[in-house]
C-alpha cells in the first residue's frame, strides 16, 4: 500500500507559543509541508522567524490572531508564499514595506493591523498580488489612489481604511480591479463620483455618507452595487432606476421616501435582486 505524505497542518486556538513553534519546526523539518495554520494562537516573532526559516516554500502560511511584528514580517515576506494570511497582529509600516519587492505572493491578507499610508504605497509597488485584503488599517485616500495607479490588484478589500474621498486620484486608469470593497469609509458623494471613472463587477459602498449625487453618478458602475446605511433619497433612487448595468442592488437603510420607492419599484424587473427595507427620514 502507497503510504500518504503530508502535506498541511491546522492547528487553531490553541494557546501555541513560541517555544511549541520551535519544537515543531525541528520535528518536521524534513517535511514539504504545503499548507500552514496556526491562527489564533499566542505566536510571537521568535515562533513566525522559525517557521520562515524551516518552511520557507510552503504554499500558504496562515498566522491570523497572533503576536506578530515588523520584525517577523520582514523576514516572511522574503519567502516563497503564494498565500498569506497575517490578520489581526502588529504590523506597521515597516513590515508593510517588506512586501513591495516581493514576487510570489497572490493572496495577502493583512487585515487589523497598523498599517498607515507608508505601508499602503510600499505593498502598492508589489507586481504579484492579486487579492488584497487591508481592511481595518488607516491607508487613507494616498494609500488607495496608490494601490489603484498601481494597476495590478484585481480583488481589493480596504472596508474602515479612513478613506473620506475628497483626495482619490488615478483612478481612471485602473482596468484591474474587478471587486472592490469599501464599506465604512467617509467616500462620500465626491469619492463615489471619482470611484466611477471605472467599472466593476462588485462595488461595495455600505456606510460612506453617499448621497443623491453620488447615487446618481454610479448609475452604471456595477453588475453588484451595495449602497446600504448611506444617504440617499429619492432623487438619487431615481437616478438608480435608470441603470443599464446594475443587476443586484442593495439599498436598505437610506432615506428613500414613496416617490424613490414607487420609482424603483416600476422597475424591478430589470434586477435580479433589489432591496429595499429599512427606508428612515433624513434631515438634509
Amino acid at each position: 500500500m502507497q503510504s500518504r505524505r503530508l502535506e498541511g497542518i491546522k492547528i487553531n486556538n490553541n494557546n501555541l507559543n513560541d517555544e511549541d513553534v520551535i519544537a515543531f519546526s525541528k520535528a518536521f523539518a524534513s517535511v514539504q509541508l504545503r499548507y500552514i495554520d496556526f491562527s489564533f494562537n499566542q505566536i510571537g516573532d521568535r515562533g513566525a522567524l522559525e517557521l520562515a526559516n524551516t518552511f520557507p516554500n510552503s504554499f500558504s502560511l496562515n498566522l491570523n490572531s497572533n503576536d506578530l511584528t515588523d520584525v517577523s514580517v520582514k523576514e516572511i515576506a522574503k519567502n516563497g508564499y503564494s498565500f498569506l494570511e497575517l490578520n489581526d497582529n502588529k504590523i506597521g509600516d515597516m513590515g508593510a514595506a517588506a512586501f513591495a519587492n516581493n514576487t510570489s505572493l497572490e493572496i495577502l491578507k493583512i487585515e487589523n493591523n497598523h498599517i498607515g499610508t507608508k505601508g499602503a504605497l510600499a505593498i502598492a509597488k508589489n507586481r504579484s498580488i492579486n487579492f488584497l485584503y487591508i481592511s481595518k488599517n488607516n491607508i487613507g485616500d494616498a494609500g488607495l489612489s496608490a494601490i489603484f495607479q498601481a494597476n495590478r490588484v484585481s480583488y481589493l478589500h480596504a472596508n474602515h481604511c479612513n478613506i473620506n474621498g475628497d483626495h482619490l486620484t488615478g483612478l481612471a486608469k485602473n482596468y484591474a480591479i474587478r471587486e472592490l470593497y469599501l464599506n465604512n469609509n467617509l467616500i462620500g458623494d465626491t469619492g463615489a463620483i471619482e470611484l466611477v471613472k471605472k467599472t466593476y463587477d462588485s462595488l461595495q459602498l455600505n456606510d460612506n455618507k453617499i448621497g443623491n449625487n453620488g447615487a446618481v453618478a454610479l448609475v452604471n458602475s456595477a453588475l453588484f452595487l451595495f449602497l446600504k446605511n448611506n444617504n440617499i433619497g429619492d432623487e438619487g433612487a431615481a437616478g438608480l432606476a435608470e441603470t443599464s448595468e446594475v443587476k443586484y442592488l442593495y439599498l436598505e437603510n437610506n432615506c428613500i421616501g414613496n416617490f424613490g420607492l414607487y420609482v424603483l419599484e416600476s422597475v424591478r424587473d430589470k434586477f435580479r435582486e433589489l432591496t429595499l427595507n429599512d427606508q428612515r427620514k433624513c434631515i438634509n
